[in-house]
């Protein structure tokens, strides 16, 4: 399976291999107003269970869901997984984290367009955050 786009009443989502990848709401120019980013994220153990969380990133440029969902990508780990910690987001682990089974990557989930205020603890703009995304633990 491809990508699909599926329109519901006010947003679109797009799906690849059935995960979502991009949630967006109408556009900032269609609102008359900037919308900020969410990041949503989730940490994964090693039997299976799931965390949730997102954070809510300013969008000063404005810039489309496409290209930082692009931008997101090209650094995380094999397009998918990063360090939430060193990316200066809450880790989502479970408090019966097991060192010798889990693990300390969490997985990106999607990007929407919110009208949220941002929650980012730093107060950086996405970009600044997709920036922290490439670089690696020492």
């Amino acid at each position: 399976m491809g990508w699909v786009v599926k329109k519901h009443d006010d947003y679109r989502c797009k799906y690849y291999q059935g995960r979502i990848i991009i949630h967006s709401g109408l556009t900032p120019q269609n609102r008359g107003f900037a919308m900020n980013i969410e990041f949503s994220y989730l940490y994964r153990d090693a039997g299976n269970f799931k965390n949730f969380g997102t954070v809510v990133f300013a969008n000063k440029n404005q810039t489309s869901l496409e290209k930082l969902n692009e931008m997101i990508k090209q650094r995380l780990i094999d397009e998918m997984f990063f360090d939430a910690v060193n990316a200066g987001v809450p880790s989502l682990f479970f408090d019966d984290y097991d060192e010798e089974l889990d693990h300390d990557w969490h997985e990106f989930e999607c990007i929407n367009e919110v009208e949220s205020v941002p929650t980012d603890s730093h107060s950086r703009d996405i970009t600044a955050f997709i920036s922290k995304l490439a670089e690696r633990p020492t």
